[in-house]
């Protein structure tokens, strides 16, 4: 493509998050329709209890092998996510009777097979996203 002198030349800098374009560009956007917030999974949590901030490491971003980095936005939902909840909460589901005659263990830990884990794996999923969205608004309460 050629422009001519005085021609008006659009740049497109892609479907970035604010962080992107701030550290990039020197601008951010107000309601970024593809922003997202990078979180940080254990990998060696105990299973026998699950509990949301204990599953989440929040500290500064180091190489660790027993993180999951997962970047989640506001108008999808992370297969990484789903995936390490199907995997990490399988043993605390089945715990029960009355849930093994219900739904057999026959579960695929990487996509959806029974209607009863998943609905137990989507609740995980919504109470991390309470989670974080609760230490976000306790960080801006404190800036």
């Amino acid at each position: 493509m050629t422009f001519e002198k005085g021609d008006q030349v659009y740049y497109c800098y892609g479907n970035r998050s604010n962080r992107y374009l701030l550290i990039n560009y020197g601008f951010c956007f107000a309601d970024n329709r593809y922003e997202s917030v990078e979180i940080s999974l254990k990998l060696d949590v105990d299973t026998t209890d699950p509990f949301i901030p204990e599953m989440c490491y929040l500290g500064s971003s180091f190489q660790d092998d027993t993180l999951l980095k997962c970047r989640l936005k506001k108008d999808q939902l992370n297969e990484n996510v789903l995936a390490y909840f199907r995997a990490t909460l399988n043993q605390n589901f089945f715990k029960t009777e009355a849930v093994h005659a219900l739904t057999g263990r026959d579960v695929t830990l990487t996509r959806p097979k029974n209607l009863y884990y998943e609905r137990f794996v989507f609740k995980f999923y919504q109470a991390l996203i309470e989670f974080l969205t609760s230490v976000e608004s306790n960080k801006t309460s404190l800036e």
